[in-house]
């Protein structure tokens, strides 16, 4: 079902948005569903989490910053506040968050509220019972905590109560995958639609670029154990030591100092001319580094529905992934890239070692079928289940006794 009529609807993230690539994940995605929906038609206006005012609008679209409000002395005096400070201030954020909404909507009547994950500062307007609204999720606490090996307080506990709120106390909840939709089944009985992100602007180089080298491996995004960057340094450390011609190629944000960065600067030392460490890059950067690489690599241990895969898939570049993460929802074995067992460096090696034994031609195959995989998602127009998703949260809002 199509709808033509315009929403307004408010987007809530707690990451800024921009559409240069400098953000993580929700920040990118909450810049496209907007600039996707202002295409369309309809008016999307941005409330983001902010510690101080933004100098500019980065994503070029409607923002409001909502500052984030700092403890009183008094209450940062309080014996344990420590212990209990992020959900205080998640608290406070939550009580500003509803204020400037209903600012907001005295100018300017909001349809429909998006929350772009499930994080508790939402749960002032998901319990405010004035919108209908939307939990999406992007991620959900527990799985991405069992994933760093992070042990869990008395304040997560209370984190993830806060976050089951929100979800159970809104509208609908939708997710990117079927992988997070289950998680969500199972741990809070929610039955959530699968609404996908929405794939990138399209690839300016074709995906058969002659420019792709074969033996160039690349890892883009988050260094860090979730994002299974600890598995991808073993990986690159098994395949330098049987002395293969290959060359790899890193960027994304990596803490200083940590064992990661300390295992890096230990290989680099030893192959310093065969792994190029980039750090926090800019789109662009990005978008060369897919365009020239044999393969991404993305060994998440959980995974939404990454937008790192969507854009490398939009660029024919073939992708070896992680299954049980929902990147076995968007790489298919064998066919646009390779699968190995989540968490193994071993099946990593060898999916890598199966890549690097491919011929030429099965390469621009592979390569081909990975642009395909972009072409089929294009033609789902995600952004028009959001649409109506958005259309049957009002009518089921409208129609509630409560």
């Amino acid at each position: 079902m199509v709808y033509d009529q315009r929403v307004n609807i408010a987007l809530i993230t707690s990451e800024y948005p921009a559409t240069d690539g400098t953000v993580g994940g929700l920040g990118t995605y909450t810049a496209k569903i907007a600039k996707l929906l202002k295409n369309e038609g309809h008016l999307p206006v941005i409330l983001a989490f902010v510690d101080r005012p933004m100098a500019s609008n980065r994503a070029e679209l409607p923002v409001i910053d909502v500052i984030r409000r700092r403890p009183s002395a008094i209450l940062k005096n309080t014996r344990f506040f420590w212990r209990y400070e992020t959900p205080i201030r998640r608290y406070l954020d939550s009580r500003r968050l509803l204020r400037t909404l209903n600012s907001l909507n005295q100018r300017l009547k909001v349809d429909v509220v998006q929350l772009t994950n499930c994080h508790s500062p939402g749960i002032a307007i998901a319990g405010s019972n004035r919108w209908p609204t939307i939990t999406r999720f992007s991620n959900l606490e527990w799985l991405w905590r069992e994933a760093n090996a992070s042990p869990i307080d008395a304040s997560q506990r209370i984190l993830d109560r806060l976050d089951a709120r929100q979800a159970l106390a809104s509208t609908i909840t939708c997710a990117p995958s079927m992988f997070l939709a289950d998680h969500a089944r199972k741990s809070l009985g929610l039955r959530s639609r699968i609404v996908r992100t929405p794939p990138p602007a399209r690839a300016v180089f074709p995906a058969a670029s002659s420019r792709r080298e074969k033996n160039r491996i690349a890892f883009v995004g988050s260094c860090n154990r979730i994002k299974g960057f600890d598995i991808f340094l073993e990986a690159a450390c098994d395949l330098l030591g049987r002395k293969l011609p290959v060359q790899f190629e890193i960027a994304g944000r990596l803490l200083e100092p940590s064992p990661l960065r300390n295992h890096l600067e230990e290989i680099r030392s030893r192959n310093s001319s065969r792994i190029d460490f980039h750090g926090p890059v800019n789109q662009a950067t990005v978008n060369n580094i897919l365009e020239r690489t044999g393969c991404l690599v993305i060994p998440s241990r959980v995974d939404n529905y990454p937008n790192i895969c969507l854009e490398a898939q939009a660029r024919g570049c073939p992708v070896i992934a992680s299954d049980d993460s929902s990147l076995d929802e968007m790489v298919t074995e064998g066919k646009n890239g390779f699968l190995f067992n989540n968490g193994s460096t071993e099946s990593l090696v060898i999916a890598l070692r199966n890549f690097l034994d491919l011929s030429e031609c099965a390469l621009l195959r592979m390569s081909e079928a990975a642009q395909e995989t972009d072409n089929h998602r294009r033609l789902e127009k995600p952004i028009s289940h959001l649409v109506s998703l958005y259309e049957e949260a009002k009518e089921y809002f409208g129609n509630s006794p409560s």
